[in-house]
């Protein structure tokens, strides 16, 4: 079997197992909340680090020594990635080895970046991303170890390793000790450039091929403004490994713990791709106070500024509702809504992923959302900036 027909049958598998993650593949996944009450956060979907260690387990084989392409097999979930993916692999594909005494050698490539000025992605994959065993704390690293709240306690156990997850119970069942050592190897938050600067929080898009290796889409939410429109960008991935330890007692508390270690950067320059993008600009009403609304659209990502005209936006309680921005392109279709930034007391802005490709028309509607009410809905009318 050559490269592109096992590309081919790993792209037909992905299509039917993605599970769905939203994030990049740290020890405790981060999840995305309906926190609404910091202002200057993302509101709708503030990426939080969940409290309790979840242990997510995936297949434990190498992968084939295949250059995969992240952005073609994560192109049936994310469209936008259909028309950018293979102008988007990385020559070269660079990558470092990490070599770990229990878990063996575990090697991160790059497969594919993109950048526009704008918008930044980047795709990596993992050979040997996690390695799991079963482990008896001492009493030392018993005492590090934190006792789990009971609503965070059970561990949660991958396809591919049942025979944790069955020894877990049985040993819930029979009052017995069970322990769980997890080594993974992923890139972490706080990517910088060679010049210093933080690119921010990325989103990410990760799961499994069915020999194991770890796929992750990487979105950095907003660049900031010194590294936009460059002509391109050299930036350092920061690379970890964690030891993960998980532990129920046998007598009914759970007690998780973990040790990281920094290990070498994952180089990369990625030149500026020219891409078209498209402005539409309009007036809303925002719970009485008139405000100018912004739209800048490329094919992977949207962007909508509000600016209040004459006074002060409104202040939201904490405890009551918050604004949601619905935009549909010239076929209907809704760009996904990637969350609510309050900027300060005149500015706010959503962000959205992309369609794939360029709306001839936009429509938009401003929501003001309390629960699953909707209280308030304002149509938008928007036209197109020469």
């Amino acid at each position: 079997m050559n490269d592109e027909e096992m590309r081919r049958q790993i792209h037909h598998a992905l299509d039917h197992r993605l599970s769905g993650m939203e994030d990049s593949p740290w020890l405790a996944r981060r999840i995305t909340g309906a926190e609404r009450k910091q202002t200057g956060m993302n509101k709708k979907i503030m990426v939080a680090l969940v409290l309790c260690l979840t242990l997510l387990l995936a297949f434990a084989g190498v992968a084939a020594a295949l250059n995969l392409n992240v952005f073609e097999l994560f192109s049936s979930r994310q469209p936008r990635l259909q028309d950018i993916a293979a102008a988007s692999a990385v020559e070269g594909a660079p990558s470092v080895t990490v070599e770990n005494e229990r878990a063996g050698r575990s090697v991160v490539t790059v497969t594919n970046a993109y950048y526009d000025g704008e918008s930044l992605l980047i795709g990596y994959t993992v050979e040997n991303e996690q390695y799991l065993e079963r482990f008896t704390p001492t009493e030392e690293e018993l005492a590090q170890m934190e006792a789990a709240a009971p609503e965070c306690a059970p561990m949660a156990f991958e396809k591919g390793q049942e025979e944790f997850a069955q020894a877990l119970q049985q040993a819930v069942a029979n009052g017995t000790p069970f322990g769980v050592k997890k080594i993974q190897t992923y890139i972490a938050d706080h990517t910088m450039t060679d010049g210093g600067v933080d690119l921010g929080p990325s989103t990410g898009l990760g799961d499994w091929t069915q020999d194991g290796t770890f796929l992750n889409l990487l979105d950095y939410d907003e660049l900031p403004n010194e590294v936009r429109n460059q002509p391109s960008l050299t930036v350092l991935l920061p690379l970890r490994q964690t030891v993960a330890l998980a532990y129920w007692d046998g007598q009914g508390q759970y007690y998780f713990g973990h040790t990281e270690q920094t290990r070498a950067p994952v180089a990369l320059t990625v030149r500026r791709t020219a891409a078209e993008a498209l402005r539409y600009e309009g007036k809303a009403t925002v719970d009485g106070v008139e405000a100018k609304v912004e739209i800048e659209i490329s094919v992977v990502k949207a962007r909508a500024a509000f600016t209040a005209l004459e006074e002060d936006f409104h202040p939201l309680d904490a405890e009551g509702p918050w604004y949601e921005l619905r935009l549909k392109d010239d076929k209907g279709w809704e760009m996904a809504d990637n969350g609510w930034t309050w900027e300060d007391d005149r500015h706010m802005s959503f962000a959205f992923t992309g369609n794939g490709a360029l709306p001839s028309a936009l429509s938009a509607q401003l929501l003001m959302v309390d629960g699953e009410e909707i209280v308030d809905q304002t149509e938008i009318a928007l036209a197109p900036v020469p």
